[in-house]
């Protein structure tokens, strides 16, 4: 978890709950990287907020906007962003060297290699 300029491990253990914000159970594996978490920790007052570790106590899965999911593959400004899906478990058929080569400016606002599941 990355927040307020500092890097922060959270670790859970049996007593932490998974939920979505409707209150059903979720499991931590079903988690995707990108994903948004509210995530309450024990309080430890007896050392600084700025301690790496801490051990969550409830952790919910929250709702995203179609903008939050796609922020990723936004270019900014008037950049082009390159997008490529290709088969999970794969190679894709074409690497960043062809992309510039065939489509110069391909990568003036990024490009996102994405597997298809």
């Amino acid at each position: 978890m990355n927040d307020m300029m500092y890097s922060k491990t959270i670790t859970y253990n049996e007593n932490t709950t998974f939920q979505d914000e409707q209150g059903f159970d979720v499991q931590p594996e079903d988690f995707k990287k990108g994903e948004k978490l509210a995530v309450f920790v024990e309080s430890d007052t007896s050392s600084s907020s700025h301690k790496t570790v801490s051990m969550a106590t409830d952790i919910i899965q929250l709702e995203m906007s179609r903008e939050e999911k796609l922020e990723r593959f936004l270019a900014k400004g008037d950049n082009l962003h390159t997008v490529v899906l290709y088969q999970e478990g794969t190679t894709p058929p074409y690497d960043e060297m062809d992309f510039e080569k065939h489509v110069p400016e391909s990568f003036s606002g990024g490009i996102s290699w994405v597997p298809l599941c």
